[in-house]
């Protein structure tokens, strides 16, 4: 009875991952241009810290997910490493489901294949994740790891995944590990994103809309001219006010 019940769980697990996957790939996306990429996944293995990378990003058209385009096969990242990596995270992109801003999850994909002997151990591909979502696939409530301060959040159009760890796999309760003393943070900054930039009027509104400086402050109407961010439910977008 066990076997069968460890049998449908797993089979579930597996649907619910290649759903999520069905719905990322059946997306349209849009260039954002380059963001800031505080990695604290692979970049301590090398420095011992977080370090930030510029990387290419897209967002869904729905507004409701962020993407870093090979953020470990890029000439940033080559350098943290010293050596080149295009190999390494070549077609490999970072998912973020931003649609709860509370509630930001990464969506299950490998991000990055280590040739063997960078860890002490053969070639080795690795998903990135945080203590938050480990907790979460061994049952602990949202309500629990939030009051930890476990949960990633988006806000002032900045991703924020606390106590950042990798996964060697994809099954629940898969060994994880930080590469560093401790499980560092790692964010990923829109505000220098090219998001589209409409012009309106000083006074306009959209209800629940938010607004915010290029430097991620928050803004209230009436706006003074300059160009700001919108935040509509889960759109975003740059805005120019005359």
């Amino acid at each position: 009875m066990n076997g069968h019940h460890c049998i449908i769980s797993s089979l579930m697990f597996l649907l619910a991952v290649t759903a999520t996957s069905f719905t990322v790939y059946a997306q349209q996306w849009e260039e954002i241009g380059e963001v800031v990429f505080t990695d604290g996944w692979i970049s301590p293995i090398y420095t011992g810290k977080a370090e930030k990378i510029q990387v290419p990003a897209q967002i869904s058209a729905d507004g409701s997910l962020v993407r870093l385009m090979e953020p470990y096969s890029t000439a940033c990242f080559s350098d943290i490493a010293g050596t080149p990596t295009i190999s390494w995270g070549e077609s490999r992109n970072i998912t973020f489901d931003i649609s709860d801003p509370l509630w930001v999850k990464i969506i299950p994909a490998e991000a990055i294949c280590l040739p063997a002997g960078t860890v002490n151990a053969s070639e080795q591909p690795l998903w990135p994740t945080s203590r938050g979502e480990y907790m979460h696939a061994m049952g602990y409530s949202r309500e629990a790891i939030t009051k930890a301060g476990l949960n990633s959040v988006f806000a002032d159009m900045v991703i924020t995944i606390p106590q950042g760890m990798v996964a060697f796999g994809t099954e629940p309760g898969a060994l994880t590990q930080s590469f560093s003393d401790t499980p560092l943070d790692i964010t990923i900054d829109l505000r220098t994103a090219s998001l589209d930039t409409p012009n309106i009027s000083p006074c306009a509104s959209f209800t629940g809309s938010e607004y915010f400086t290029m430097s991620g402050i928050p803004a209230t109407l009436p706006l003074h001219p300059g160009i700001y961010i919108r935040r509509t439910g889960n759109s975003i977008a740059k805005i120019a006010v005359r």
